[in-house]
């Protein structure tokens, strides 16, 4: 929901899926420049919680993105970010992310295009358990002469490889700092039943109710309603709920969003879900209620190779007098090798 991180259209290379409750409305995709921008405005995530909440959706993405988990050599994946400005496709930003023998993701580099070169922005590093799942992620941004650590993410999971709980600090000067953390409860059909997320009381040293969300499945196992509830005056408050609706073989096809208003649900934004003959999301199309009707808002594209993995995501906005108009584009280079005992640690090729 408004406050929830977790996101499904965000596909990446990490090694192995982690099947969550995805596909929360309200949430678009965040990139390392936009986090390098947010950090010149609060130099100090742990004093903005508005922050703290994008880069951990960054964290998210890193994490919950992997739609297409196969086993290949030690690779890299490239996957390059452009901007429309009206009339041609212009660099924005560009990705590159480490696959070790087993196919997981182990670290990446992101890079601006300022002017006419490739500037460093954020390296992440990833240690996943036996099982190809992340156990811990750090992120460090480039200060113009070195990488300083940031922020990092360590992630427990239940017997059944369900992530536990995850806790998120940040890089206060003199050592790591609580800022966020999220925890999961479960049913007896391993279905997330509740995900709790709290931020840590600097004065009273203890973490504190920040927002909780609630998912309710039918007889199929489909998860048909998501209730978004913020804590405030001791209680949980309404802020957002979404039903989802399915087709006989289980694909979601349309998702109905609301806010919670004066006491009541009140029409907030609609998803229209598309696929392609391999049951693979092709389009995601977003309409927000206005005027007592819903208007176009936003669309998603997405193509894949014969591997069905990710080639193309391109975004769209609605112009009323225009149409669809670009915004921006991704594309997907994979299996791009890698010199055995190259170390990928050290300094980016840019």
């Amino acid at each position: 929901m408004k406050k929830s991180i977790i996101l499904i259209t965000f596909f990446m290379i990490w090694g192995a899926a982690l099947p969550l409750p995805l596909n929360h409305v309200s949430d678009q995709h965040v990139s390392a420049t936009e986090i390098r921008s947010l950090l010149q405005t609060h130099p100090n995530p742990l004093e903005s919680l508005p922050l703290q909440e994008v880069i951990l959706r960054y964290v998210h993405q890193q994490i919950t993105g992997a739609k297409t988990g196969h086993m290949l050599n030690q690779t890299m994946t490239e996957v390059l970010h452009k901007v429309w400005d009206g009339s041609a496709w212009e660099n924005s930003e560009m990705e590159h992310i480490y696959l070790d023998a087993n196919g997981w993701a182990t670290e990446s580099y992101s890079y601006s295009w300022e002017g006419s070169t490739w500037v460093n922005t954020m390296y992440v590093i990833i240690t996943n358990n036996s099982n190809g799942y992340p156990i811990s992620i750090l992120m460090k941004m480039w200060d113009g002469n070195a990488w300083i650590d940031m922020a990092q993410m360590t992630i427990t999971y239940t017997a059944f490889g369900q992530p536990l709980e995850m806790i998120m600090q940040f890089n206060a000067g003199g050592g790591w700092m609580n800022a966020m953390k999220e925890i999961y409860t479960y049913n007896t059909q391993e279905q997330c039943m509740n995900i709790l997320q709290q931020s840590w009381d600097m004065v009273l040293l203890t973490w504190m109710n920040d927002s909780k969300d609630t998912f309710t499945y039918d007889a199929n196992g489909w998860m048909i309603e998501e209730l978004s509830q913020v804590w405030e005056n001791n209680a949980w408050m309404n802020e957002e709920i979404a039903y989802s609706t399915y087709d006989g073989s289980g694909h979601e096809t349309e998702k109905l969003a609301k806010v919670w208003i004066s006491n009541g649900w009140e029409n907030y934004q609609h998803f229209i879900y598309s696929y392609n003959t391999q049951w693979l999301l092709s389009q995601e199309k977003c309409e927000s209620w206005y005027n007592n009707v819903w208007n176009n808002l936003y669309q998603y594209i997405y193509q894949y190779d014969s591997q069905e993995r990710m080639t193309e995501e391109l975004f769209q906005i609605w112009e009323s007098e225009k149409g669809w108009e670009n915004e921006d584009i991704s594309t997907w280079t994979y299996d791009l090798s890698v010199a055995i005992g190259e170390n990928i640690s050290s300094t980016p090729a840019f």
